[in-house]
Parts: structure tokens; C-alpha cells; sequence
């Protein structure tokens, strides 16, 4: 007769590997992610710089992500002080947009994965007066970069499109986007 404790443990052998090998049991460092406030719900000064620090290592891969985006498709791109990638395709005759101005634009938006997430095709011609509107602030930044009539192809850090929060629907959590635009109509 086969003993059935022998047996139990042999499953044990073969089945703890898997659970433990597929994520079954995840061990994390509940101290690195762990934020501890003071008695008056206000963060420390500690709790602060190590958020400033979890920020900028964020966005330093992020920003890695971007180049190596870049590089991939062999794009020869400007680069704003806030982090914003543009290459200007075909430099149009009008004039620039100014904080205030309205504009036209057809768009395409991607993910940096090529993931498509919105186009005129689709939603229709832009029409955003910039500094009032709620697209996103590296789009209105870049915007003022660009002559009316020109096509470009913008890179867009997420924090200075939808953040931390997405959208709410294409748009994830963090995510660069990659906008090909062109310039219809500026109304200064």
C-alpha cells in the first residue's frame, strides 16, 4: 500500500515551484513604497524628498524610453528645456501661434509602442485656444514652436500630457505620446 503522506509531499514538490514561479507569491518591500505621514497628515520632509526622488527616477526612465524611441526610428529631433521632442517635417509659411491664440490642426496620437489612441480621422479637425484649453500642456507648449501650415511629429514626456492618471480610456498611466500633426489654421 502507497503511503498517502509520501504522496502529498511529492505534489508539494512539483506544485510549490509553480506557485511560487508564476507570481503566486509576490514578495515586495513594503517599506520602499510605504509613506508615513506625521499625526497631522502632513507629509515629513523626509516623505517629500523621497518622493522628489522616486519622481526624478521616473522620469529619467521615462526620458530613456523616449531616446531610445528616437533612436529606434532614426529621428533627428529639437528638444524643449521641458523635455519635449519635435521634428518639424514640412516648415509651413504662416505664423506662429501666441499664448491666447485659436488653432486648427489634424493629429494623430500613438503610444510609444505605436499603440494608436486618437486621430482627426476619427474625432475630427483640433480646435484649442492655447493656454484655455484641456489638451495637454506640451502640445499647447510646442504649438507656439510651429508656422502655420507646417507637419510635425511631436514627442510628449506624461508629465506634460495625461500624467500619472491617463485619460481615462486609450491613454494609460504614464504614457509618452507621440503626436504627428499639422498645422491648419492659427488665429493669434
Amino acid at each position: 500500500m502507497i503511503n498517502k503522506n509520501k504522496i502529498i509531499f511529492q505534489l508539494l514538490l512539483v506544485i510549490l515551484p509553480c506557485i511560487v514561479g508564476c507570481g503566486g507569491m509576490e514578495v515586495t518591500n513594503e517599506k520602499e513604497n510605504e509613506v508615513i505621514y506625521t499625526t497631522n497628515n502632513n507629509p515629513t520632509t523626509h516623505d517629500k524628498e523621497s518622493l522628489i526622488d522616486r519622481n526624478k527616477k521616473m522620469i529619467l526612465i521615462e526620458q530613456a524610453k523616449i531616446d531610445s524611441f528616437i533612436a529606434k526610428n532614426n529621428f533627428v529631433m529639437e528638444e524643449t528645456k521641458t523635455g519635449i521632442h519635435y521634428l518639424i517635417n514640412e516648415v509651413g509659411r504662416g505664423e506662429k501661434p501666441k499664448n491666447l491664440a485659436e488653432v486648427k490642426l489634424k493629429y494623430n496620437i500613438k503610444l510609444l509602442d505605436n499603440t494608436y489612441c486618437y486621430s482627426s480621422d476619427s474625432s475630427g479637425v483640433l480646435q484649442i485656444k492655447i493656454g484655455q484649453s484641456n489638451e495637454p500642456t506640451g502640445l499647447q507648449e510646442v504649438l507656439q514652436l510651429i508656422p502655420c501650415g507646417s507637419k510635425a511629429k511631436i514627442i510628449i514626456p506624461s508629465y506634460l500630457a495625461y500624467g500619472i492618471s491617463g485619460d481615462g480610456n486609450k491613454i494609460g498611466s504614464g504614457a509618452s505620446l507621440v503626436y504627428t500633426i499639422e498645422l491648419l489654421k492659427v488665429k493669434n
